[in-house]
């Protein structure tokens, strides 16, 4: 459980921090699309550490979400495979949505 738990909170700080360069580099980086994605993303990996962390009796049907979520952002993230901090993010998504899957089939 701890390994999801790092990977949703790891996810989370990358999606905010995301967030942060993507405003700061503005331009098509400010696509509204990309920002609810990376809030939507940040918001789920959260819920979902915390769920996991009180041993909710629903913690897997939000890691299934989450794992849906995660991947989904990864991909378009994935989508400026030349820009580090986006490639960054896909691959902290991605790993994300791997632990969760993974807790969620336990």
């Amino acid at each position: 459980m701890q390994e999801c738990i790092d990977a949703c909170i790891d996810a989370r700080s990358a999606c905010r921090s995301t967030m942060d360069y993507c405003m700061r580099q503005g331009g098509a980086m400010m696509d509204a699309a990309l920002m609810r994605m990376l809030l939507d993303c940040s918001d789920t990996c959260g819920m979902c550490a915390d769920m996991i962390m009180r041993e909710s009796g629903s913690m897997k049907d939000m890691c299934r979400m989450c794992a849906d979520m995660c991947t989904r952002c990864a991909d378009m993230c994935a989508k400026m495979p030349d820009d580090r901090q986006m490639a960054a993010c896909a691959e902290a998504c991605r790993r994300s949505a791997a632990a969760c899957r993974q807790l969620a089939a336990a």
